[in-house]
């Protein structure tokens, strides 16, 4: 999806971007309204923006890789532990700030570890 973006918006093909959007609405606000959430409304756009290039390259990834990131077991694994792991984060003084950062790295990380060790 990333690559896909990238040649539209090199293209210039503004109709696919709005095309995109329209019929996302759900997943744009949904997002958004996270993003909201986790950041206390300071830098949700920012946020936003981020977890979007995020998911687009994590499509990308699993589709020319062919790991293993959009199943059952590994969607299980991964939203316990990012419920754990951000609940660490945002109550850690240190870290709070870098919430959307810490939760990519840890979207990574455990996409490694299970193609590795459990696929």
């Amino acid at each position: 999806m990333f690559l896909e973006a990238l040649t539209h918006a090199l293209t210039l093909d503004l109709f696919w971007f709005i095309d995109l959007i329209m019929n996302n609405l759900f997943w744009l606000f949904s997002l958004l309204a996270v993003m909201y959430f986790l950041t206390d409304g300071k830098k949700a756009v920012l946020g936003f923006v981020i977890i979007i290039f995020d998911l687009w390259i994590i499509r990308d990834f699993e589709l020319i890789s062919g790991a293993v990131i959009f199943s059952g077991g590994f969607l299980a694994i991964y939203y316990i532990s990012k419920l754990a792991f951000l609940t660490v984060i945002e109550n850690s003084k240190r870290f709070n700030k870098h919430i959307i950062i810490a939760s990519t790295m840890h979207a990574w990380a455990v996409i490694f570890i299970y193609n590795i060790f459990l696929a």
